[in-house]
């Protein structure tokens, strides 16, 4: 009885526009926030690169010195970038991501992004994470919000309780359905996630990636 009432629910979903445009509409955004998020993460790590290069550079040709002085002289030293920060940028804008590296003394880390964005940029930037955070659970409410609702509505609730259907597995039935139409958006979607990231590496990503963006993804579908 379960799979007769999710694949009921799964083709009303299904013959509902709404559920069409918003699949795409969803799928369509995430794919540029992923596409956005690789190339500001490459970009990124380019300018870490860089500058550490060139922050060596300077360190070797500082010429013949004691070596303690030389660590007091110091050098900058920055936080590399992470492989999933395409997907989510953590707290790298607030937390700074490079500080003076000198002897004897323990400094914090500095030029944090964060300080030169208006307090609005507070609120989340448009990440795949914040599709994934925010977007997802709103097309999951909607599909699901008329599952008992619809049916209380138009009386039909009512007639399945008299015939004898249990609760639980109506329940069961209707949740089993609102995920299989689910599935047609996330399944493309982590997909989409497994080609950026390898995209991302040049198709030289280790194993050890995938199984972090696999654990990612399992949360977020706990999380759904």
């Amino acid at each position: 009885m379960i799979a007769h009432i999710a694949r009921k629910e799964r083709m009303e979903m299904w013959r509902d526009g709404r559920f069409r445009v918003a699949a795409v509409a969803l799928l369509l955004l995430l794919a540029v926030a992923l596409l956005t998020g690789l190339t500001t993460s490459r970009g990124t790590a380019r300018d870490h690169e860089a500058a550490q290069e060139a922050m060596r550079g300077f360190w070797v040709n500082q010429g013949a010195k004691n070596p303690h002085s030389a660590a007091h002289y110091g050098l900058w030293v920055f936080k590399p970038s992470l492989p999933l920060s395409f997907v989510d940028h953590g707290v790298d804008a607030y937390t700074g991501v490079t500080t003076w590296l000198e002897a004897h003394k323990q400094n914090e880390f500095t030029r944090r992004p964060a300080m030169d964005r208006p307090n609005v940029a507070r609120f989340g930037e448009w990440t795949a994470a914040a599709v994934l955070q925010l977007l997802v659970p709103l097309l999951i409410v909607m599909l699901a919000f008329p599952a008992f609702a619809g049916e209380r509505e138009t009386g039909t609730l009512r007639q399945l309780a008299a015939i004898g259907v249990p609760m639980r597995t109506l329940m069961l039935g209707k949740a089993a359905g609102i995920a299989s139409a689910l599935a047609v958006v996330l399944v493309p979607a982590t997909l989409l996630g497994v080609a950026t990231l390898w995209l991302g590496a040049g198709g030289g990503r280790g194993a050890d990636d995938l199984v972090r963006f696999a654990l990612l993804m399992l949360t977020y579908l706990a999380y759904f």
